[in-house]
């Protein structure tokens, strides 16, 4: 027969038992949000690191770059008018002036950043295609100036042409290259944002 003092040993020893295997499971819950918690923190760093340090600057350095190149298009449009000032075609050469310094600021952003091997030879092929481009307009601005002291038909036509036919294939072949960068970096951008959205909503889950 089991003695009341006995009785109340046991009773002492199972509510110490349930005690501090609730303490215990409490204190393990607890531990596992915890690690969640720092898991969570660091996925978030890792993406703002990849979308902030990497990502837009990338866009934001290619996509002046592509304005810059624009800008120049549009200036050798200009010169194509034959009723352009003198003027005026000292304020387009100072632009061409102007957007090669902007593309030239954005180049050394863009190229220290990491690359995607997409994305590394893509810009692989833009680089040798822009140099293309440029040393044609050099030489189209050359043509322009020839024209400017000498405006004969004759050296309308050959600016024409040379704008027209030559800067106009050099230039899209640039364009579509750098074009093609610009979205790889919009398409990774995006991919780590709906990785880390997908990721924090499962650890919530989680959590819960």
């Amino acid at each position: 027969m089991v003695r009341p003092m006995e009785e109340n040993v046991a009773t002492k020893r199972t509510i110490k038992f349930q005690l501090v295997s609730a303490f215990l499971g409490v204190a393990a819950i607890t531990a596992v949000i915890a690690l969640l918690a720092v898991y969570a923190a660091g996925t978030g760093k890792n993406v703002a690191t990849e979308i902030g340090d990497v990502r837009m600057p990338s866009v934001q350095a290619l996509l002046t770059i592509s304005e810059a190149q624009t800008a120049v298009d549009s200036g050798e449009n200009a010169l194509l008018s034959t009723r352009i000032t003198a003027e005026l075609r000292r304020d387009v050469y100072k632009r061409f002036d102007d957007a090669k310094a902007r593309a030239d600021a954005a180049w050394k952003v863009y190229e220290p950043l990491p690359q995607t091997t997409e994305e590394a030879a893509d810009w692989r092929e833009f680089v040798p295609a822009w140099e293309a481009w440029w040393r044609d307009h050099e030489s189209y601005v050359k043509l322009a100036k020839t024209y400017e002291a000498e405006p004969t038909p004759a050296k309308y036509a050959e600016l024409s042409d040379f704008a027209l036919i030559t800067i106009g294939a050099s230039f899209t072949k640039a364009e579509s290259w750098l074009n093609k960068v610009v979205l790889i970096n919009e398409h990774l951008g995006e991919a780590a944002s709906e990785a880390a959205d997908t990721e924090l909503a499962r650890l919530q889950v989680v959590s819960i």
